[in-house]
C-alpha cells in the first residue's frame, strides 16, 4: 500500500513525521489512481498508476507490522516510470511496507514505453 505519508510531505512542502493509521492508509489507496509529475519534481519517479489489485493473500509467512493490513485488504498493484533504476532505497519511502523481492523491473528497450508514431500518407 502506498504510504499517505510520503504524499502528504510532498504537497505541504513539509517533512511529515505523522505515521499513516491504516484506516487512512486504506482510504488513500482506495482513492489513488494515477500522478503524473514534472521531471525536476523532488520525488523519484515520472509517473505512478494503479495497475489491478491483488485479493488478500491471508496470514503472511513473516509476520510483522503488516501482516495484518495486507491479509485482510486488497492490495493494489503499482506501475512507476521514472529515468533512472529505483533502488530499494529510493522505493521503501513510497509504501508502508516494501519488499524488495515482491518488486519487478522492466527497462524499456528503444523506442521506449510506446511505438514511433509516424504520419500518414495523405491519399489524394
Amino acid at each position: 500500500l502506498l504510504d499517505p505519508a510520503f504524499f502528504r510531505a510532498r504537497a505541504d512542502g513539509e517533512a511529515d513525521d505523522g505515521a499513516s493509521t491504516e484506516e487512512e492508509a486504506l482510504a488513500f489507496n482506495a482513492a489513488f489512481s494515477d500522478l503524473l509529475t514534472a521531471a525536476d519534481a523532488d520525488v523519484p519517479f515520472l509517473s505512478i498508476g494503479r495497475f489491478g489489485e491483488a485479493a488478500p493473500p491471508g496470514p503472511s509467512r513473516s509476520p510483522g507490522a503488516c501482516d495484518r493490513l495486507y491479509a485482510t485488504s486488497p492490495t493494489p498493484r503499482w506501475k512507476l516510470f521514472s529515468r533512472d533504476a529505483l533502488s530499494e532505497e529510493r522505493l521503501a519511502p513510497l509504501f508502508l511496507c516494501h519488499d524488495d523481492a515482491l518488486t519487478r523491473r522492466h527497462v524499456w528497450d528503444a523506442p521506449g514505453a510506446y511505438p514511433a508514431s509516424r504520419p500518414r500518407r495523405r491519399v489524394a
